[in-house]
């Protein structure tokens, strides 16, 4: 890692942003509104960690693990539980949202996860 730290960790932030995307424009597509923890935060751009989360309202900052944690705020058995089981019915495992991406993901993981996202949304929706 200290001997290619430019190209993996550059290589990292980008399939990073790129998994946000798909995954946001999943739900999006299927009309289930999405964020992610920290994703209006530049202190760590590309972060590989991947918290999905299920605001109640539009628009809401969710910068703090209190704001993000709380189910009056945000509904956490759906990012917590529910959200799991739908993804692993697609083949999907994941922990805390959705996990983190790796040096390893490759696009076409990111698709598949996309895919599985998709599915998963249309899910959830009916019983949201």
């Amino acid at each position: 890692l200290v001997e290619n730290e430019k190209e993996v960790y550059a290589g990292m932030a980008d399939i990073a942003v790129k998994t946000r995307t798909a995954v946001k424009n999943a739900f999006d597509e299927e009309g289930v509104y999405v964020r992610f923890a920290g994703d209006r935060i530049d202190v760590l751009p590309g972060n590989s960690l991947h918290m999905l989360l299920f605001p109640y309202e539009e628009g809401l900052e969710l910068n703090v693990p209190e704001e993000v944690r709380n189910p009056a705020v945000c509904d956490i058995t759906l990012s917590e539980k529910v959200l799991q089981l739908a993804l692993l019915v697609e083949n999907v495992y994941t922990v805390h949202g959705l996990g983190c991406t790796t040096a390893a993901h490759t696009e076409e993981d990111l698709e598949f996860l996309g895919n599985a996202c998709r599915l998963a949304a249309r899910r959830i929706k009916p019983y949201l």
